[in-house]
Parts: structure tokens; C-alpha cells; sequence
């Protein structure tokens, strides 16, 4: 298998409000991506839409080293095809924990693909 793409989902925009969108393209089709820090729940939670702003999939919890999508694909198909998962870039995802102010710190939301 080989990496056909790769791209990182900027996540800077977290060290200075609970709450933000942004568009990517991934795989030639344009999702929304909205993330919001749940007070109560100490956790950021995404969100992803299509290119016409329905909701495809919602409350995913941004947990290190969690592939999202993959147990999604066969109920919805409009997903991207590929994999989004946060990576701890310090290499330590064993101790790994998300809190308020470090995702755009201490990780990189993901996103890849493979094929033959």
C-alpha cells in the first residue's frame, strides 16, 4: 500500500476561542469542519460537513491516536474516503491528553489516505 495523501487540518485557531470552522479540501471534495471545547466535558468535539454545509457526522471527540472515520464509512458514504485521526507530534501518545489550550500545541488533526 502506498500514501496517496496526506494533510494536516490546522488546529491553531484553538488557543484563542472554544469555537471554530473551517473548510479543507480532502480527497477533491471540500468539508466543513467545526470544533467545539465542552466546558462540562473538559474534551474538544468535532464535527464534519459536506461541501453544502449537511451534517455528515457530529460529537466525534477529539482523542489522540482514534482513527474517526473508519467505523463511519459504510453508513456514510459521503465522508471522505480516507482517515482522520490526532497525532501527538512529542512522540508521546501513551501520556497524551487534550485539554483546552494545547491542541494546537502538542498535536496535528490528520488526515490520509492509501491505496494500492
Amino acid at each position: 500500500m502506498k500514501l496517496l495523501e496526506s494533510i494536516t487540518i490546522p488546529l491553531d485557531t484553538a488557543a484563542s476561542v472554544a469555537r471554530w470552522e473551517m473548510k479543507a479540501d480532502l480527497s477533491g471534495q471540500r468539508y466543513g469542519f467545526y470544533f467545539d471545547y465542552n466546558t462540562l466535558q473538559e474534551a474538544w468535539f468535532m464535527a464534519i460537513s459536506d461541501r453544502n454545509g449537511e451534517l455528515l457526522l457530529g460529537g466525534i471527540r477529539l482523542v489522540p491516536g482514534v482513527f474517526f472515520l473508519e467505523k463511519y464509512h459504510a453508513g456514510v458514504p459521503a465522508l471522505p474516503p480516507g482517515e482522520l485521526w490526532l497525532m501527538d507530534i512529542e512522540g508521546k501518545l501513551a501520556t497524551a491528553e487534550v485539554t483546552r489550550y494545547n491542541p494546537h500545541t502538542r498535536f496535528a488533526l490528520t488526515y490520509t489516505i492509501y491505496g494500492e
